[in-house]
Formats: C-alpha cells, sequence, structure tokens
C-alpha cells in the first residue's frame, strides 16, 4: 500500500503518478491510498462538497486501485483548532466509484 504526499490528503498525485506506480511494480500488485482529512474550514484547506465530490469521482475514473485508508469526523488542527470534516459526503460515493474503504484509524471522534 502506497499513500500520497501532504499527510496522505492529495488525491491528485494519484491520479498524476498511480499509473506510473502500478506499472513500476512488476507484479502489479499494489494498492494506493488517500487520507480523507478534508475539513470543511481552516488552515489546511476548505473542502466544499463539490470539491469533495470532484477529487472523489476522479479517483473513481482513474481505474487505479485506490482506497480510503483514514477518515474522520473532525480534523485536528492543533493551536487552529477541530474542524468538521463532511465524512458522510465522503462514505457515500465509494460504493460508486468503486473506492474502498480500508479505514484503519476513524479520527478523533465519530457523532
Amino acid at each position: 500500500m502506497i499513500g500520497v504526499p501532504r499527510w496522505g490528503k492529495d488525491p491528485d498525485f494519484l491520479v498524476q503518478h498511480g499509473k506510473e506506480l502500478m506499472d513500476a511494480d512488476p507484479l502489479h500488485n499494489l494498492i494506493l491510498s488517500v487520507h480523507t482529512y478534508w475539513p470543511t474550514t481552516g488552515a489546511y484547506g476548505n473542502y466544499s462538497d463539490a470539491r469533495i465530490m470532484a477529487d472523489l469521482n476522479k479517483l473513481g475514473s482513474s481505474g487505479l486501485p485506490v482506497v480510503l485508508g483514514e477518515i474522520a469526523a473532525i480534523d485536528d488542527q492543533g493551536a487552529n483548532g477541530v474542524k468538521p470534516i463532511n465524512y458522510k459526503l465522503i462514505m457515500r460515493p465509494c460504493r460508486q466509484n468503486q473506492l474502498g474503504c480500508l479505514v484503519w484509524w476513524w479520527g478523533l471522534c465519530c457523532p
């Protein structure tokens, strides 16, 4: 399993380099992981519902073996406070986009 840059949060990296990574493995036996710490507000980005859906659709249409490796209800930004993540929206299109959810850590809390 290979994670992406920016603490695992960069879906564009997978879209741009995923095929290259798969081709580098002689067995083509990789799983690519993105962490959806995509808060609705905060110092680390503002992820609107439209942006979330666009990112998930890009990943789904890439044809790459992608899982959402970390999903959380909130993003703890330290001194910047705790910011909400629209995790329900993130989970909903996973089946439609054939994205796996291998959630090994759910975050700080689940409402």
